[in-house]
């Protein structure tokens, strides 16, 4: 599905509307196996927030933002996830995009679409990115379907980076040295910052080659 952004050529690329999909890993770990099924176990990081949504319960939403790479290693990727974190810790909606990888060098917009799970207690979200490269992601927004049907916008705290700190509102998931999280004012999508990942600096295990 392309639906073309108002005044200009980007491409908002719905890759997922995986209502009934349902992983069966616990917790945090959720993020790691299909992942981990097609990347060795230390060349990848992820970053993350998470927001309450038991308001949301049985509803509709869209995640989306704006992710653009500069490949050091051809295959690098990036990627955005989502994730419905249920009460008492059980798995909910889950996708991460590792079939459909971001490798493209200008800004496009990715979304991921889904229903929060009737027991949700937050909705966990953020961007990967794996091997040698800079990956640059920009303005998440999320969307929530209201009692007539509409999408409507829900907000994410810092969700265009435009804040003095990153950290305020983002954390790391899967943390990994080689891979640095940081504001920036070099090309942003809207405004005048997106964030950065720096994974200039990653260098492969052989042995894992």
């Amino acid at each position: 599905m392309y639906v073309k952004k108002s005044g200009d050529s980007y491409k908002l690329l719905i890759f997922a509307s995986m209502i009934h999909y349902r992983p069966i890993v616990i917790g945090w770990l959720l993020l790691l196996p299909t992942f981990l099924l097609a990347q060795p176990a230390d060349d990848w990081g992820a970053f993350a927030q998470r927001i309450r949504v038991d308001k949301h319960r049985g509803k509709h939403f869209r995640l989306q933002a704006a992710v653009k790479v500069d490949l050091i290693d051809s295959t690098a990727e990036a990627e955005i996830w989502v994730r419905v974190d249920r009460v008492n810790e059980r798995p909910g909606f889950f996708y991460n995009m590792m079939d459909k990888p971001i490798r493209k060098s200008d800004w496009q917009v990715y979304a991921i679409e889904g229903e929060i799970d009737e027991d949700a207690a937050f909705l966990a979200f953020g961007g990967l990115y794996s091997r040698a490269g800079k990956f640059y992601f920009d303005d998440f927004q999320l969307f929530v379907e209201d009692d007539q049907g509409q999408l409507e916008r829900v907000a994410v705290p810092s969700g265009d980076f435009e804040g003095d700190s990153v950290a305020h509102h983002w954390g790391y998931l899967q943390k990994h040295k080689d891979f640095i999280l940081t504001g920036t004012t070099d090309s942003p999508y809207l405004g005048k910052r997106s964030a950065v990942v720096d994974g200039s600096g990653y260098i492969a295990d052989k042995k894992n080659e």
